[in-house]
C-alpha cells in the first residue's frame, strides 16, 4: 500500500527534524489529546489475550502482579515454542524482504496511528506492570515510544533512498568501451529478537522493532514474565494493520515464557534468530554480546555520575537534582546515583557553601518530596520488583554512613502499593566500593571528593570502567564546563549542564537526545543514532556486464 498524504508528510517531518535535531514531537504529550474511550484495563484482566491472527490453543498464564495494588493480572498469553515461532517468523520474511521501503513505511504509520488510539489503555497496562505514576505511564509507553519508533523508521526510510536502485556504468579501456547495468539492494538478515525489560517494556523496545521491520527483517518480542500486557498490545496493533495491509502478521510475533522457566536464552542462541536487541542488567547483556553470528544491540548498566562545583541559584540546583532521584524512585536507566560534591562545598555566586550544609540542604529537597502528601506518590510511584526492595536494604547495611533512610510512604490511592522514600548514602572518594557498580532503585550515594577536578577523573575513569549513561554538572564557569565535557565525552559519555526546572537529567528526547552512546561498558547501541538500523541491513550492488551493439 502506498504511504499516504498524511503519513509522507509526517514521515517527511520527522526525517527533517532528524537533521535539525531541534524540538519535535509527532504524539503529543497530553493524556487529553487521546480519546479515553476504548478498551479498560479491567476488562483485561483475567482473560485469554490472542493475538491477532494467530490461531493458538495453548495460553499461559503470566506473572504479572500490580505493584500499586499487589493483585495479579491473571491475564493469559498465547503460547508457542521455539521451532514455531521461528518457522512462523521465517516464512513471513520470505515475503517481508522483499517489499519496497514505501510498503514498509505505509504499515508502520498505519501501525502507530493504532498505537495511538490503545495510549489510554497502556498506559493503564504500563502503570500497572511496572509501577509507573499514571502520567509516566501514559508518556513512556505512549507519545515517547511512538516517537523514538517513528524516529528509527525515518532513519530506516531515509537510509533505503540513500543510493539510486540502478545505475549505469561506463569505462573506456583502450579501445574497448565497458558497460555494465547495475543495480543496488539493501538485503536484511531476517529474525531480529527483541528482549523485554520490567521497567519501560514498551519505550525499551519499539525503537528496535520498528528499526527491524523498516530494515525488512521480522520481529520476535521476548516479553518480560512481570511486563507482558502493554508490548502485547502493541504487538496486536502492528498485526492488526499487517492484516489490513494483506500481509503476514508473523512479521511480529510474542513469545512468552513456559511453565518451566525463561527460554531467552533458547530464543538467542537459535540460529534462526540473527539479530538481538536487549536491555537490562550486564551479566545478561555481556552473555548476549558474547554470542557467535548474532549482531547485538545492548543496554545494560551503567554508573551515572552527578558532579557539583557552583551555582547561581543552589536551591534551584538541589531542587532539580532531588527531583531527578526521586522520578519513579530511581528505576530509570538515566536516573543519577554517584553525586560528587567536593570536600570544601560547592559556591553560589562567588560564596562558598559548606559541604554539610549542601549535604544538608539536598536531603531536604528530597524530603521535601517523599514527604509531601500529593508529590510523593505521584514522583515517586511504585518499586517494580521486590528485588529492588531488597537492594535498598542491602546498601543500607554496606556500611556506608546512612544520610537519608529509605522508608515506605502513604499512597491515598493505592494503600497497598510498593514503595520507598530515596536512601541516601555517603562515602569517601578513596572508599567508593558501593559507588563502583549499579545501585539500580532509589538509592543515591554521595560522594565526599577532594576536589572538583578529582570527582571529575573519577567519574570518568567509574564510566570507562563500568558504564554510564548520563552525566549531570552543575557548573556556571564556562571554561570548566568545556574541560569536563572533553573529560566525560571520552568516556563516551554525554553531560547535561545546569538544569533547572522542569528539565532533568533523566530524560532524553526523540529526534535531538541520542539515548546511550554505544561506546561505553553500559551499552553498544544508541537509539536515535544512523547505525541503530543500518546495521540491521547489507547494501549489495550487483553488475551486468553489457555486449557492445
Amino acid at each position: 500500500m502506498p504511504l499516504s498524504e498524511v503519513h509522507s508528510k509526517k514521515l517527511e517531518e520527522a526525517i527533517k527534524a532528524l537533521h535539525t535535531r531541534g524540538h519535535y514531537e509527532a504524539f503529543m504529550e497530553d493524556p487529553r489529546s487521546y480519546p479515553n474511550d476504548g478498551q479498560k484495563l479491567e476488562e483485561l484482566l483475567g482473560t485469554n489475550f490472542s493475538m491477532m491472527g494467530e490461531d493458538a490453543k495453548d495460553f499461559l498464564e503470566s506473572s504479572e502482579k500490580s505493584p500499586f495494588t499487589q493483585q495479579m493480572l491473571g491475564v493469559s498469553y498465547p503460547f508457542l515454542n521455539t521451532s514455531t515461532l521461528a518457522n512462523q517468523a521465517e516464512k513471513a520474511f520470505e515475503v517481508w524482504r522483499k517489499t519496497s521501503r514505501e510498503e514498509r513505511a505505509s504499515l508502520l504509520m498505519g501501525s502507530l496511528d493504532r498505537i495511538a488510539k490503545l495510549f489510554p489503555l497502556m498506559a493503564e497496562a504500563t502503570m500497572h506492570t511496572t509501577g509507573q505514576s499514571s502520567i509516566m505511564a501514559f508518556q513512556a509507553s505512549g507519545p515517547h515510544s511512538s516517537d523514538r519508533a517513528l524516529e528509527s523508521l525515518a532513519i530506516g526510510y531515509e537510509l533505503l533512498g540513500r543510493y539510486p536502485k540502478h545505475a549505469d556504468w561506463h569505462k573506456r579501456v583502450g579501445k574497448q568501451e565497458i558497460h555494465l547495468k547495475k543495480n543496488f539492494v539493501a538485503k536484511p538478515y531476517g529474525i531480529g529478537l527483541s528482549i523485554g525489560c520490567s521497567t519501560f517494556p514498551v519505550w525499551n523496545s519499539l525503537p528496535s522493532i520498528f528499526a527491524n521491520l523498516i530494515s525488512g527483517n521480522v520481529s520476535l518480542h521476548k516479553a518480560h514474565p512481570s511486563a507482558v500486557l502493554p508490548i502485547a498490545l502493541v504487538l496486536n496493533a502492528i498485526r492488526e494493520e499487517a492484516i489490513e495491509q494483506g500481509f503476514d502478521p508473523n512479521i511480529v510475533q510474542l513469545a512468552i515464557d513456559p511453565k518451566e522457566g525463561p527460554r531467552t536464552k533458547e530464543l538467542a542462541e537459535s540460529p534462526m534468530v540473527k539479530l538481538i536487541d536487549y536491555t537490562g542488567g550486564s551479566p545478561f547483556g555481556e552473555y548476549i554480546e558474547s554470542l557467535k553470528g548474532k549482531i547485538t544491540f545492548t543496554e545494560k548498566s551503567g554508573v551515572n555520575p552527578v558532579l557539583m562545583r557552583s551555582s547561581e541559584n543552589l536551591n534551584a540546583t538541589l531542587g532539580n537534582l532531588a527531583f531527578s532521584l526521586s522520578l519513579y524512585s530511581g528505576q530509570m536507566c538515566t536516573a543519577p546515583q554517584n553525586i560528587f560534591i567536593p570536600a570544601e562545598g560547592v559556591f553560589e555566586n562567588g560564596e562558598l557553601i559548606p559541604f554539610d550544609v549542601v549535604v544538608k540542604s539536598l536531603l531536604k529537597a528530597i524530603r521535601g518530596i517523599s514527604e509531601h502528601e500529593k508529590i510523593g506518590p505521584g514522583t515517586l510511584a511504585s518499586i517494580q520488583s521486590e528485588q529492588t526492595i531488597e537492594r535498598i536494604k542491602t546498601s543500607s547495611n554496606s556500611g556506608a554512613q546512612i544520610l537519608l533512610e529509605a522508608s515506605s510512604f502513604s499512597d491515598s490511592h493505592f494503600p497497598n502499593s510498593r514503595n520507598s522514600s530515596p536512601a541516601v548514602l555517603l562515602v569517601e572518594e578513596d572508599e567508593m566500593d558501593l559507588a563502583q557498580s549499579e545501585c539500580f532503585g532509589p538509592i543515591a550515594i554521595v560522594v565526599k571528593s577532594k576536589s572538583f577536578e578529582s570527582a571529575v577523573k573519577s567519574a570518568k575513569d567509574l564510566a570507562a570502567e563500568q558504564g554510564a549513561i548520563s552525566c549531570a554538572c552543575y557548573c556556571i564557569d564556562g571554561k570548566l564546563n568545556e574541560w569536563v565535557a572533553d573529560e566525560m565525552n571520552q568516556s563516551f559519555v554525554p553531560v547535561s549542564f545546569n538544569l533547572e526546572g522542569y528539565i532533568w537529567v533523566n530524560q532524553a528526547a526523540a529526534f535531538s537526545d541520542f539515548h546511550l552512546s554505544g561506546a561505553n561498558p553500559a551499552g553498544n547501541a544508541s537509539f536515535g543514532q544512523v547505525e541503530f538500523v543500518s546495521r540491521r541491513m547489507v547494501w549489495l550492488g550487483n553488475r551486468y556486464f553489457q555486449k557492445p551493439e
